[in-house]
């Protein structure tokens, strides 16, 4: 006995020396949580895989919070980085991924509730049949139980075997009785049985029931949290746009004023008298496009902020053409890429760039087209006739996609010497200035902004052919 007492003992403690714990880094819920959003969204678990799931669940919210760290340590942030463009630029781009993450997360967490739901819906119709069951057993029984009532006595039972008319006989109703009896104990054990998976049901109806409210709960957590960092986004936006518009400010009029632009002026005044106006004016896409973004603002999906033409979309490689007859007064034709926060072009992040000076009537008018595509089709000093072709939609430059922005100045009754020597002493602008919406021709005379969608008849998030 002393031997198996110290041999159990040995056993113990041999077992207890290779039990350990479980903690949510045991497994790995980062890189499969598709797996385990199924996994615990189904009923019935062991107790080991309602450990894990609870591990799980506290994951989450532990990530949910993490998230909300960011978004708040974002805000505050905010007010310090507003002079730092490159770390706007920085934060805009982390927001998109966070923003695209927890969207995802969104996805699995509406799925999960979808299906525990479903869940829920199963179990409760099954303990509604089971009951049912249960309830025919039952009156079944009862039935059996008042219908044996005469026969309850044991005399009963002996009387019934000793009025056997043989051994056989005897056999036969010894047997019959044993089946009757063999019965009745099985329709006992079957209610039994049945009433047993009632309340498993019913207990695992109320865990699900537990884990859809933690999901739902979840999911509204997530769901604020995706709220503020769009909001902080949509903040940081409009702080990048501010910053780019002061930047442009200091940087385009500095730029446009460069000699080598001045002296490209040169070329262009023995031609100038051989250009008749336009009667009116074309689109300056030659196939078809939509308006992204209008005259003066960003739209609020964009993060608002000052814009001072329009911007027409089209696929890159489409061909810009020339509105009206004039002259091609500066190009820059020196980027090769682009994206938010390219500085290439002169002026400042306009990318491949082609000033016009047009006649339409007895007006003129200066033309500003930007982020065209490398390799133009005119250069400075040309003469171009209405529909010219002047070069592709591109994306160069401060630009996050293949579109045409386009500025238009409204210069008077200026000739078109007139309008060559305005641009070459005050720039591309032709004094209208930048990152300013006092210029706008509805605010002052010409020379001033005028605004492209008026001219050409168009309005945002609208095609055109």
């Amino acid at each position: 006995m002393r031997k198996v007492f110290v041999y159990f003992l040995v056993s113990c403690l041999l077992m207890g020396m290779f039990v350990t714990n479980v903690f949510a880094d045991d497994y790995d819920f980062e890189n499969n949580e598709d797996m385990y959003y199924q996994m615990c969204s189904k009923p019935g678990l062991s107790d080991s895989d309602k450990a894990v799931c609870k591990l799980f669940q506290t994951y989450l919210n532990e990530k949910v919070g993490e998230r909300q760290e960011v978004v708040n340590a974002a805000n505050k942030e905010l007010a310090s980085i507003k002079s730092n463009l490159n770390k706007v630029l920085k934060k805009i781009e982390e927001f998109d991924k966070l923003i695209e993450s927890i969207e995802k997360e969104q996805a699995a967490l509406e799925n999960q509730i979808k299906e525990i739901e479903s869940n829920v819906e199963l179990l409760e119709l099954e303990i509604e049949q089971r009951q049912l069951r249960i309830q025919e057993i039952d009156e079944q029984l009862q039935l059996r139980l008042y219908n044996m009532q005469g026969m309850l006595s044991m005399n009963k039972y002996i009387e019934y075997l000793m009025g056997a008319s043989d051994f056989a006989d005897l056999i036969r109703r010894t047997s019959a009785l044993n089946q009757l009896m063999n019965y009745d104990i099985n329709q006992i054990k079957l209610l039994e049985d049945e009433k047993l998976k009632l309340e498993a049901d019913i207990l695992a109806l109320e865990e699900q029931k537990v884990a859809l409210e933690e999901q739902k709960a979840l999911y509204e957590t997530t769901r604020k949290t995706y709220e503020s960092a769009r909001k902080t986004q949509m903040e940081l936006r409009a702080t990048y746009l501010a910053q780019q518009a002061e930047i442009e400010a200091k940087n385009r009029d500095l730029q446009a004023e460069l000699n080598e632009i001045k002296n490209q002026m040169q070329n262009i005044a023995n031609n100038i008298n051989y250009i008749p106006p336009s009667s009116g004016w074309i689109y300056p896409i030659k196939e078809s496009f939509s308006i992204s973004a209008g005259a003066w603002y960003y739209p609020k999906s964009f993060g608002g902020g000052m814009h001072l033409g329009v911007d027409f979309a089209a696929g890159k490689n489409k061909h810009v053409v020339a509105p009206a007859n004039g002259i091609v007064a500066y190009t820059y034709d020196k980027c090769t890429s682009g994206g938010l926060g390219n500085g290439c072009g002169v002026p400042w992040g306009g990318g491949n760039q082609v000033l016009l000076i047009v006649q339409v009537g007895n007006r003129t008018y200066g033309i500003l087209n930007c982020h065209m595509s490398k390799g133009l089709d005119v250069k400075t000093g040309d003469i171009i006739e209405q529909g010219t072709i002047l070069g592709n939609v591109g994306s160069t430059g401060n630009s996050s996609g293949p579109h045409l922005h386009q500025e238009i100045y409204d210069l008077g009754t200026m000739s078109l010497q007139q309008a060559l020597n305005r641009y070459k002493s005050h720039g591309v602008t032709f004094g209208t200035g930048w990152n300013t919406l006092s210029t706008t021709c509805d605010r002052k005379g010409t020379p001033c902004r005028m605004n492209p969608q008026n001219i050409y008849n168009v309005k945002v998030g609208k095609s055109y052919n």
